[in-house]
């Protein structure tokens, strides 16, 4: 067939595709299974927050149990990547179950980058946009509204006492340069508090760049952080099929 002759036909079934669709009835959205969303009252800054949950398979079966929760920030964007890790992670029996909780914003077509420069950042930036240097308030939001309780990085070193915790913490390769050197100074300060039970570990993640690295560093994070409640590890036994 001469190929001129094939480009009527793909323009005849490109027609036919967009008529189906038009004609299609309307499905429901794709919903991840054992999750829901949980609005919060505003804070005391004027803050509308909203919860994104995911439960374990097990959990309406154990009413009972408690089980450990992950906290995930930027939940509107990160919180589906993090349960797809853990699901797959959960079948390999390589991390335990718990409970993960996405932190967002309530609504919808938001505009995050300007939410986030009031959020993230310790001090007003004297870059254009809207308010920031926020970071305070968000903490304190954390410790007083979702976080039962939150410990200051100095004083608890200077205090001697013992931080049961582990931490796992990236960057990426090709990060923003001023990204990276702010995530490299926090490690070079981490590493010398020398919390007594505390254990952490910083990875840079080769060859990424800002967002790409974040599904190999929570799937890593996860296996780090609950390596010891981990049912199995090493090598796969043979496998049931």
């Amino acid at each position: 067939m001469h190929p001129r002759t094939v480009l009527p036909t793909l323009l005849c079934l490109s027609v036919l595709a967009a008529g189906a669709r038009s004609a299609a009835p309307a499905f429901p959205p794709f919903a991840i299974a054992h999750s829901q969303v949980r609005p919060l009252p505003p804070s005391a800054g004027g803050r509308h927050y909203e919860l994104a949950v995911h439960l374990p398979a097990s959990y309406a079966q154990n009413p009972g149990r408690r089980y450990p929760v992950l906290y995930v920030t930027d939940g509107y964007w990160d919180f589906p990547t993090v349960v797809v890790s853990y699901d797959n992670m959960t079948y390999d029996r390589a991390i335990p179950e718990f409970i993960i909780v996405g932190l967002g914003y309530a609504g919808r077509h938001l505009d995050y980058n300007d939410l986030r420069r009031w959020k993230l950042t310790p001090v007003p930036l004297a870059s254009p946009g809207g308010p920031s240097g926020h970071a305070a308030d968000f903490l304190r939001g954390i410790k007083e509204e979702i976080i039962p309780l939150v410990e200051h990085a100095a004083a608890l070193a200077r205090s001697g006492r013992p931080l049961k915790a582990r931490l796992y913490f990236t960057t990426a390769e090709n990060e923003w340069p001023d990204f990276r050197a702010g995530i490299e100074r926090f490690h070079d300060q981490l590493a010398g508090y020398h919390y007594p039970g505390f254990v952490f570990q910083f990875r840079r993640i080769d060859g990424m760049r800002h967002a790409g690295e974040k599904a190999e560093s929570y799937a890593r994070g996860m296996a780090f952080v609950f390596a010891p409640e981990a049912p199995e590890s090493g090598p796969m036994q043979d496998h049931p099929y």
